[in-house]
């Protein structure tokens, strides 16, 4: 299992993906903007992480 930790603000946000079971962090923390582009950015982002695309 995915933990995705998301540090939210107003205008940009932060998020940070590990894995459950091991703490072992899956990328380096990244941030997105308070927009659609923004959001965009985070699911691509999460997409890569899931286990169709494993």
């Amino acid at each position: 299992m995915k933990l995705v930790g998301i540090d939210i603000a107003k205008y940009e946000h932060a998020a940070f993906i590990m894995e459950a079971s091991t703490g072992e962090s899956l990328c380096d923390p990244f941030f997105f903007k308070n927009n659609k582009e923004g959001f965009k950015k985070l699911y691509t982002e999460l997409n890569k992480y899931s286990k169709t695309n494993s």
